[in-house]
Order: structure tokens, then sequence, then C-alpha cells
């Protein structure tokens, strides 16, 4: 399950039918159009919609025989709309995959192999990806090229902290006490974590897996066997049940998934959030709050330590029934270019997946300070980016399902997560 950040250069420190928007970028007709997946609406005028408007403008002049036509759906129903798609023999030529539900794409054979073109990229290309170039290999067959990189951090208002009087906490102990004192303030929610099932249980996964390996722990064995239900996992489940116990985080946050989180942050209710690092620059736009709403490292066990950054990201993939495979390649050979993730890192601050871009002088001026501190978090000797077992989704489900039952009914942690694990490994004869 543990899988280290290796090589990193010295240039270093996101069934048709439920679309929610179709939106064509293209002013003419062209030999081909491919149909792209994804969740940010080029359409919208945010920093993640004006970088995919700007990325997909500037690859069709590129290449003036591809038109891109993309469909947006909701960020958690991208996976089991290909799955429903795949099973109809309609899936798109792109879409746009979180990292851990490729294998379960493997296995339903939704998505077709890379090789005809990656096989052709010199190996300068392969060892340019921060990530190991075999993460994303089955059976010999690439299957998918990662498009952004984050983890799970401590969101925080700095004028609320200010207000109470604390530094940015440090330990998980002193991100409770900073909870409670913030929780009196009006209209505000002192700490907030997804506790919710809903969205595959993301908001709850993600700084989960963090916290586990923190105390010791691993969700799965090498063979896949659960182990989440270990006394790593019981010591990090009461620690989020002290959380809702002492008042520091509402128990409303039991049914919140990603969305809910981040509107609290985008609103300005959370004072103190767990949610991916990458959502950061759109929500500070959005809420106008400038550097009153900072992160940093998801605090730890102890005051010295922080948690381990759980560093995951949207990976690109070209669809089993594409007939269009060859330009599909082109977009995502763009995409993932060094050109357009520096570009993106600008716009939403989402960390580039190639090494080769740290060293544009973009991340040598002041604005690109903040990317260049979460690259250090990322690229820790502590960080990890895992290799993630089939039915990773159902299992996140079942863990959040043992934390609500330990929360709400006082369940035994230990016998909570037994069960999970229980039916985890039901799921996967």
């Amino acid at each position: 399950m543990k899988r280290r950040l290796k090589g990193l250069g010295s240039g270093l420190v996101k069934a048709v039918a439920y679309a929610a928007t179709v939106v064509s970028l293209a002013s003419a007709a062209h030999a081909a159009e491919i149909r792209y997946w994804d969740f940010v609406d080029p359409a919208q005028d945010n920093p993640r919609g004006r970088a995919i408007k700007q990325d997909i403008a500037e690859f069709q002049a590129l290449n003036p025989g591809i038109t891109v036509k993309v469909e947006v759906f909701p960020w958690h129903q991208l996976s089991s709309q290909l799955m429903q798609a795949a099973a109809a023999g309609r899936t798109p030529d792109v879409v746009r995959v979180l990292g851990w539900n490729v294998p379960d794409h493997v296995a339903a054979q939704s998505i077709a192999s890379m090789n005809e073109f990656t096989d052709k990229m010199p190996e300068s290309y392969r060892n340019d990806f921060v990530t190991s170039w075999g993460a994303n290999v089955y059976d010999g067959n690439k299957v998918a090229i990662p498009l952004e990189l984050r983890s799970a951090v401590l969101y925080y208002r700095k004028d609320l902290l200010d207000k109470v009087g604390r530094p940015i906490p440090k330990s998980i102990d002193e991100m409770i006490a900073t909870g409670k004192l913030l929780s009196a303030l009006p209209n505000t929610q002192g700490l907030v974590m997804g506790l919710s099932r809903s969205g595959d249980a993301v908001a709850f996964i993600e700084p989960f897996m963090s916290y586990l390996w923190a105390a010791g722990g691993d969700l799965v064995d090498k063979d896949g066997k659960p182990t989440f239900n270990s006394e790593a996992g019981v010591k990090v489940v009461k620690k989020i049940k002290e959380m809702i116990d002492s008042g520091a985080m509402s128990r409303a946050s039991l049914g919140y998934g990603y969305d809910e989180v981040y509107s609290g942050i985008r609103s300005g209710t959370n004072a103190m959030s767990l949610l991916g690092s990458h959502r950061l620059v759109t929500a500070r736009e959005a809420g106008k709050f400038g550097n009153n709403l900072l992160a940093s490292p998801l605090p730890g066990f102890t005051a010295d330590k922080a948690a381990p950054a759980h560093v995951f990201g949207w990976q690109l993939v070209i669809g089993k029934d594409s007939k269009h495979k060859a330009e599909a390649w082109k977009f995502i050979e763009y995409m993932t270019s060094t050109k357009a993730q520096v570009r993106r890192a600008g716009l939403t601050g989402e960390l580039p997946t190639r090494k080769s871009a740290y060293d544009d002088p973009f991340f040598k001026t002041p604005e690109a300070q903040e990317i260049r501190d979460w690259l250090t978090f990322m690229a820790s000797d502590t960080a990890r980016s895992p290799h993630y077992p089939r039915g990773f989704a159902e299992m996140s489900q079942l863990i959040a399902d043992a934390v609500q039952q330990v929360v709400v009914s006082n369940a035994d942690p230990k016998q909570a997560l037994d069960k999970a694990a229980e039916r985890y490994s039901a799921l996967r004869k």
C-alpha cells in the first residue's frame, strides 16, 4: 500500500443524459470531434473554468483538425457514468477519473490501453512525472496519465484564529482546542471534516488516510486484505469522535460530503476545515477572503510532526469505445504538457504532475510561493501516493459508516471497524 514519491528533480522544492452542461468550443466543422468528460465547466467564470477554457482554445488552435466537445458531469458521478457508458458501448473519448477509480475501470474494461502512443514516447517523458510511471500500468498496459496533484490539508481563517488568539494548530489536540474556541463565535463552525458516505466518502477518506498513516497503520496489506481495523485505525476513529464530543466539530459534519465542506469554506462559515489543497484558490476568490483564507499541512498526533501527505489526483483516460484514440491521445498529451500545467498552476493553484513544469520561471516568483510550499509538503519523506485496491470507494464508504456508528450510537470503535473490514472482504470475493 505504501509507495513513496520518488525521482523529484532539482527543479522541484478532476447515461450521458445526466450531463449538466454540454459546451462545444469549436467554431467550424473539423475532421474529428472528441468528446471530453469533466466536472469543470469552461463556461463558468471561476479559476478552474477559465483555465480549462484556455486549455481547449489553445489545443484547438494548435490542432485545427480536432474539435473538443466538453460534457460536464458532477465530479462524483464521472466514474459511475463512465461505467454505464462502457456497458452501453458509448464511452467518450477522454474522461477525467480520480486515481483510486482507475483499478475498477481496468477490471470493468471501460478504458483503453495507451501503449500504442506511450511506447513511442522517449524515456525522458516517462521519467518526467512526479509520481511513478508504473502507477497506472496494469498487465503491461498504461491506462491513465496524471493531470494534477493534491493532498488533504487544514484550511483556516487567519482572521478568526486571530480573534480567538490562537496560532495555526500543529497537533490534533491543538486543533481540537482551537476548534472549541472558534465554535463559540457567532455563525461559525470551528472545525469541519466531512463524515458522510456521500460522494464515495471522498471528504472523509482523504484526511482519514493521512491520519491512519500518522498512527502507524494502513488501509490494506500487500495482498489487498483490509488492515484499517488495526489499533491505528481505532486510534484515529477515537480522535474523530473526540472532535465532536468536545464541541470542536459540530454533529452537522456527519451529513457533510465534499461539496458541503467546500460550500462552508467558500461562504466563510467554516473557521477550519479538512479538504483537498486544490480548492483553496477557487474558495479564496469566491469568498473574497484574500490572505485571510489559508491552509497548512494536516496537524499530526504530535506538534513536531504533521500527518503524512496523501498525494493523489485526477487522471485522464481514453474510453474503450473511442473512435478517435489518436486525437484523444493528442489532447491528453497537451493537457498534461508542461506549458498547460504551468498555466493552470498560475490560475488555479493546482500542482503540476510534470517535474519539468517546476523549472518554469513562474515557480520562482512570489506568486508561486504557496505552490512551492505544497510541493515541499507533498514531496517530503513521509508523503505517500498509494496503490489503491479495487473497490476503494466502497471501502471508504464502509469506514465512514463505521465512524458514524461510533459517533451516533457509541459503538465500540474496534467492533465497528472489524465489521467494516468483514464487509469489504466479502465484496472482494
